[in-house]
């Protein structure tokens, strides 16, 4: 129990309230806006008062960072939504022998099969995963 209460007395570990993002403005309904920025790993919306949104200048605007976080998400979470465990080595070696891509030289011959399997795959997944 101590320990517990030990743990409870450290600080926990806050971003500065005054921390500002750029956002760009997507639309505006009402009092609410939809905006985005780029988040730790790939661009993110968020839907934000309006009245949360400083300088803004077109669609550009700076948005406090407590206030995106707390911001309602948009769209869907697609990395953990989509199941590439079917891009294994034995699945794209089959698809490759299937297009006639036996050796390294059947593959510079045809680099356009490559691309044409990625395509197909990903689009594969892609539709499985909002069936």
């Amino acid at each position: 129990m101590a320990e517990r209460e030990d743990n409870m007395n450290e600080p926990d570990a806050i971003e500065p309230a005054d921390t500002t993002i750029q956002v760009r403005i997507v639309s505006i309904s009402g009092q609410s806006a939809l905006v985005e920025f780029q988040g730790e790993i790939s661009l993110e919306r968020r839907y934000v008062p309006v009245n949360q949104l400083d300088q803004r200048d077109g669609d550009a605007a700076l948005c406090r960072q407590d206030t995106l976080d707390l911001g309602i998400v948009y769209g869907i979470p697609w990395a953990d939504k989509l199941d590439l465990s079917i891009l294994t080595p034995a699945y794209l070696q089959a698809e490759l022998r299937r297009r006639g891509v036996w050796t390294e030289g059947d593959l510079r011959l045809h680099d356009n099969v490559v691309t044409r399997i990625a395509v197909n795959s990903l689009g594969r997944i892609i539709f499985e995963c909002i069936k």
